[in-house]
């Protein structure tokens, strides 16, 4: 998710305030891009205007080859085929800061947004993570794994999605993958890896990175009883619109209110390359 251009309006502006405001806003909008796993995953290759509200994401079918001279034979090539996904910006989202003139005048505006500026960002990822992973598990497969070990079970699904083989798609390699585990897997994973003699990850550091060439992430932003998705990059698209509360005086009070609206639509793109395991349900 870039920076809006909209923002960059109150750069050149005759208040300093607003210039500082939309610096905050910016930083905000940068930080979830950098801190969310679905700004990192999400298909990003759209089409169309954002600001009609919907835009579009192609998934196009793989040829295979023929013996040379078929086309010529045929007097045709084969013709490419398009799958358009469109997402539509659905989702309206604002966050809003009301500030009493008292405050404002004790502490200054521009401090004030800059104390809430965490719980801003935080709430924008919340939203838009959760969201990301709810869509994953909403198109993608849900698989019953054979083995019992949680390592077994992950590698049963990598493989799963590696040897797809349909009209999209002849093989995954493995550094397309991401395997998204809640806590207390990655956690699993990680006492694994710590007791692999002679490996090469680094025992000291939370993350371990790549497992046999599989990046993996730990979030707390998957669906409730959701243990691990493995997914293929750029198979979900979630485009985010946002634009700057100009900020005004609250009705009948002493008040004002600061802050930026986003609009955000959610598609799987390639839903055959997500696959999710669940906590088994236990029958007292």
């Amino acid at each position: 998710m870039a920076r809006i251009d909209a923002l960059s309006v109150f750069q050149t502006a005759a208040s300093p305030t607003k210039a500082k405001l939309a610096e905050i806003y910016g930083e905000i909008i940068e930080n979830v891009r950098k801190n969310t796993i679905s700004s990192q995953l999400k298909n990003t290759r759209l089409s169309g205007d954002f600001a009609a509200g919907s835009v579009e994401a192609n998934r196009i079918e793989m040829t295979d080859s023929k013996p040379y001279g078929t086309a010529r034979a045929a007097g045709k090539a084969d013709k490419a085929t398009i799958k358009p996904v469109p997402v539509q910006f659905a989702n309206h989202r604002e966050l809003l800061k009301e500030f009493e003139k008292f405050d404002i005048e004790k502490i200054g505006i521009v401090s004030l947004m800059q104390r809430e500026a965490t719980n801003l960002q935080f709430s924008m990822e919340l939203e838009l993570e959760t969201a990301f992973f709810t869509q994953a598990v909403t198109d993608g497969t849900a698989v019953v794994p054979v083995a019992t070990e949680t390592i077994k079970k992950i590698d049963e699904v990598i493989l799963a999605i590696e040897t797809t083989k349909n009209a999209w798609v002849k093989g995954v390699p493995r550094p397309l993958m991401h395997v998204i585990c809640r806590p207390g897997i990655y956690q699993e994973i990680r006492d694994f890896i710590d007791t692999i003699s002679n490996t090469n990850v680094d025992t000291t550091i939370e993350e371990f990175g790549k497992r046999h060439g599989v990046t993996y992430w730990s979030s707390v932003f998957l669906p409730a009883g959701i243990d691990f998705i493995v997914m293929v990059r750029e198979s979900i698209a979630q485009p985010v619109r946002t634009s700057q509360y100009d900020g005004g005086g609250i009705p009948l009070s002493d008040a004002t209110a600061e802050g930026f609206f986003f609009n955000y639509g959610c598609a799987a793109v390639m839903p055959d390359l997500i696959k999710y395991v669940s906590t088994p349900v236990v029958i007292p």
